[in-house]
């Protein structure tokens, strides 16, 4: 609920989202290398991946991850990870052709 509410504070238009762990599944630790590498292969083939098995939004939220995989375009991109036991990130990735 935090991080909706925090992209609901800083952009005024929602951006495209994504969610990367059911690709993956838990990787602990290593979920933020690991999700960057998928998602920057992503951008370097052109397309922000969709949320596999995505069906229903929580209305609280009122997110709507991507269901099906979209074009990518220049500009930047913002990577939120959320590990066990408090280990968080963000990185922004900028994708320039």
């Amino acid at each position: 609920m935090a991080e909706a509410c925090g992209l609901r504070q800083v952009f005024e238009n929602l951006p495209p989202v994504t969610v990367l762990k059911p690709y993956l599944g838990h990787t602990l630790g290593a979920c933020c290398v690991n999700e960057l590498v998928l998602f920057a292969s992503a951008l370097l083939h052109r397309f922000i991946p969709a949320t596999p098995g995505f069906k229903t939004t929580d209305p609280e939220l009122n997110i709507h991850p991507l269901t099906v995989e979209m074009p990518a375009q220049t500009g930047h991109y913002l990577l939120n990870h959320f590990g066990f036991a408090g280990n968080n990130t963000v990185l922004i990735l900028e994708k320039t052709a």
